[in-house]
């Protein structure tokens, strides 16, 4: 019986180098090498889900910078992204982005930050449109009670929900979520991870990329993890060394994948080649 399938082409990461120049020393430092990797839709029958993507890797190994140009928001020195089912060269706004700040505009409620959002949405046709959309989302997320309080008013997990909920609203395909559960204990980080699972059950095609060195909260909620390392590597820079199906090896969608002993052994054979 097929669980899955993995069809059309979401996104394509080709030859990605990038490198820093060392102003005092003139010495150049490579952060990224050759970095390839491929998301494919996944079709599960009878759900309409989308999708959770991990690039885990150790602290320091250039995965914030590999977020900014996924997202089309950093230019690297050789290679590119292509994005959606029509495979065209990454724009800014192409990608939905929830950074560790959660930037929200301060002076504006957070009912006024959403709006400002769904606008950009040209699904959305009417202000109903909007209140409507903006409605069930914050339902869906828990942050009604918050729509008519400042930013500053809210809790940090309170936030990331906000920019989640205003990322969905623009309509993105894709939302890239950088270190989504540091500095939380473990039951926020239960409550960040019911809130990404939330984000996949919104649309088919609906992709969530997190960038993370927490292997055990990344792994958990997975379908495919791509490991960056430059461990072992003669040359500078870090690549992707491998690409591990959580779908093929049956360890996806599992509610207590943590108390698998497939799940300890797989953390072990991460942290090994890490």
């Amino acid at each position: 019986m097929v669980l899955a399938e993995k069809r059309e082409i979401l996104l394509t990461a080709t030859g990605i180098d990038l490198s820093f120049k060392n102003d005092e020393t003139g010495e150049v430092n490579k952060v990224l090498s050759n970095i390839n990797l491929q998301i494919r839709n996944i079709v599960r029958p009878d759900i309409t889900q989308g999708q959770v993507v991990s690039l885990v890797g150790l602290s320091g190994i250039g995965k914030t910078r590999l977020f900014y140009i996924l997202a089309g928001l950093e230019k690297p020195d050789n290679g590119t992204v292509l994005v959606d089912l029509d495979q065209h060269p990454v724009m800014p706004g192409d990608v939905g982005i929830v950074t560790q700040n959660y930037f929200i505009f301060p002076w504006r409620k957070i009912n006024k930050n959403l709006q400002i959002a769904a606008e950009k949405n040209q699904e959305y046709k009417s202000k109903k449109d909007i209140d409507d959309a903006i409605n069930q989302y914050a339902e869906l997320f828990n942050i009604k009670k918050y729509l008519n309080s400042f930013p500053d008013e809210i809790s940090g997990g309170q936030r990331q929900r906000v920019c989640i909920v205003q990322q969905l609203l623009k309509g993105n395909k894709f939302l890239l979520m950088d270190e989504p559960f540091s500095g939380l204990d473990f039951r926020m980080k239960d409550k960040a991870i019911d809130t990404i699972l939330k984000v996949s059950h919104t649309n088919e095609y609906k992709t969530i990329i997190i960038v993370s060195h927490d292997l055990h909260s990344t792994v958990a909620i997975s379908d495919t993890i791509f490991l960056l390392s430059n461990k072992n590597r003669e040359t500078e820079g870090a690549t992707i060394i491998q690409e591990i199906d959580l779908i093929r090896e049956g360890l996806a969608w599992h509610p207590d994948i943590k108390r698998m002993p497939e799940f300890s052994k797989l953390i072990q054979n991460i942290e090994d080649a890490l």
